[in-house]
């Protein structure tokens, strides 16, 4: 009996792609679960602009209720 060398290239192919495969999976379980987490920069004028838009929103909510309570 005869071994081609398609079946010997065949075995050694797919043995790699085992160990290649393991090695993924190794570097996984000991990374665990990776979290990405996006970062937001705001300038200091779009911070200010931002706390404005939130107080003038809060006053006019507040604002509104009232007049909503008083006949």
């Amino acid at each position: 009996m005869t071994i081609s060398n398609y079946q010997i290239q065949n075995v050694l192919r797919t043995y790699n792609k085992q160990l290649r495969l393991e090695k993924v999976r190794n570097n996984i379980k000991e990374k665990g679960p990776r979290v990405i987490e996006d970062e937001v920069h705001i300038s200091l004028d779009g911070r200010r602009r931002q706390i404005f838009e939130q107080v003038a929103a809060q006053m006019k909510e507040s604002l509104i209720g009232k007049k909503e309570e008083t006949p």
